[in-house]
């Protein structure tokens, strides 16, 4: 089974959600759809089927893109009752607004429905808001493979249909060792010392005693383990494979292995591992990011790898800043220290091209771009960019300015900049604290070249360490400044 979703901002509220976390037990609901016939997930789970279930609203325009690529249309013909038998696809309505009007394509709320939802779909549609209330969405649209061992597991919108089937998750006859989840280490500078874990479990209704476990780069073996233990049907373990030296990026693979394995689909499962080693010149950098028009899908934080939950920075956006262009200063970071930029998109189309012309770049503080992630490299669930910073304290070369002087600094209700302009500059001044929001924001125009003293008030600021930029001509100057009163 592959993991989809990386976890690495899960205690981080770039991704707060209030939807059930991976792995909860599914709520119990019984339902009627729209033919009159009568659903109970559990009698479902009872019978060894995977439920896959997509919680939608009418109204929702990423909900009608998702429901018109077929792919649940797809799924149900290869593995509903007509098919393999192996799954039930469920359609759910979750707002509690709307009726089977707005599904059946008419106007029935103060929200015009997107189309019609009922023609040409094959499986049971359920107009039961209750649903996503007991499963907690916190948005539209939702989608959830739940398996008979009444676990639940939230896949990206856009999956394709073969990913999807590797959450097919039915007991098999006999023995079946499956592997779950690779659950070791993600993200880290090169060279990154990788701990490979991983989560297997018993699919078979034989209990499984022993297995062998390998770990592969490629088609490379880099780690195995001989496992033995006793696990009945759905029973999960724990395994560790010890340690693997990455240089570069790659894709890990983790299976289990066993004699008379009666399902081979489910033995292994793959992830991506990151390791980097861009070092940037300079201690500060610069993020600019453009927005598709789905801005409240966007977030990004920035993490030591030691230490994943606290970010050091992190940015969830709003429906407010749908299609603009961000600038974002990272002006309080070590110099000399291994860093994660991650960025995640709750709907997992990224911020191209569907929904708009979006990409993010990353700058050192001389406005040297080192990462640039536009059309396909913008379309992601949740990208990982581990870099190390150098340790030049400011701009190393700013061809606007000859003297940049901030004084007194410890300020308590002033603070003075001299500046030295060689050339006309339209200049920007922003003061951050130490959580890298911006308190203080001074547009100053055009300057003439030549020397000039601009003073600030500074008696709203708390006493602290704060960053100073002087930004002229898009360049960013930044000086550490302290208030103390």
């Amino acid at each position: 089974m592959k993991k989809l979703l990386l976890s690495i901002l899960v205690s981080s509220s770039v991704v707060a959600s209030a939807q059930l976390a991976e792995g909860t037990i599914a709520p119990n609901f019984t339902a009627t759809d729209l033919n009159g016939t009568s659903w109970t997930l559990y009698d479902i789970l009872n019978s060894n089927k995977t439920v896959f279930m997509d919680v939608s609203a009418t109204w929702c325009a990423p909900c009608w893109s998702f429901h018109n690529s077929h792919l649940l249309k797809d799924l149900y013909t290869q593995y509903g009752p007509t098919g393999t038998n192996e799954a039930v696809v469920l359609f759910v309505e979750g707002d509690p607004l709307t009726t089977s009007v707005d599904l059946n394509g008419m106007i029935g709320t103060t929200t015009p429905t997107k189309g019609n939802w009922v023609a040409g779909t094959p499986y049971p549609i359920l107009d039961n808001a209750s649903i996503a209330d007991l499963y907690q969405i916190s948005s539209f649209p939702t989608l959830f493979a739940i398996c008979p061992d009444k676990k639940v597991h939230e896949l990206p919108v856009g999956i394709s249909v073969a990913a999807m089937s590797e959450y097919i998750c039915n007991s098999s006859t006999g023995i079946n060792a499956a592997t779950l989840a690779y659950k070791g280490g993600i993200a880290g500078c090169a060279p990154y010392t990788v701990p490979i874990k991983a989560t297997i479990a018993n699919r078979g209704t034989t209990p499984l005693t022993s297995c062998v476990i390998k770990a592969y780069n490629g088609a490379t073996e880099i780690a195995s383990l001989n496992w033995t233990g006793n696990l009945a049907t759905y029973q999960e373990a724990e395994v560790d494979l010890g340690t693997y030296v990455a240089n570069a990026n790659f894709e890990i693979k983790v299976k289990a292995i066993t004699t008379g394995d009666v399902k081979a689909t489910d033995d292994a499962a793959t992830d991506n591992v990151y390791a980097s080693n861009f070092v940037s010149p300079t201690k500060y950098q610069n993020l600019e990011i453009k927005l598709d028009n789905y801005a409240a899908e966007v977030g990004w934080a920035i993490f030591e790898p030691s230490n994943l939950n606290a970010p050091v920075y992190e940015k969830v956006y709003t429906e407010a800043d749908n299609g603009l262009l961000k600038n974002e200063s990272l002006n309080m970071l070590n110099s000399n220290t291994c860093y994660l930029f991650v960025i995640q998109d709750t709907e997992g189309d990224g911020i191209c091209c569907q929904y708009g012309n979006g990409y993010y770049k990353l700058k050192d503080a001389n406005g040297a771009v080192w990462l640039n992630a536009a059309n396909a490299d913008a379309t992601y669930g949740q990208k990982i960019h581990p870099f190390k910073t150098g340790a030049a304290l400011d701009i190393v070369e700013n061809n606007n300015l000859n003297l940049l002087e901030v004084y007194p600094n410890p300020a308590n209700e002033i603070v003075s900049i001299n500046l030295d302009l060689n050339k006309i500059s339209e200049t920007v001044i922003t003061i951050q604290n130490a959580l890298g929001q911006i308190v203080k924001t001074i547009n100053k125009g055009s300057l003439p070249v030549g020397s000039q003293t601009i003073t600030i008030p500074t008696t709203e600021l708390a006493n602290g360490l704060y960053t100073l930029s002087v930004i002229t001509n898009n360049v960013a100057t930044t000086k550490k400044l302290t208030i103390l009163k």
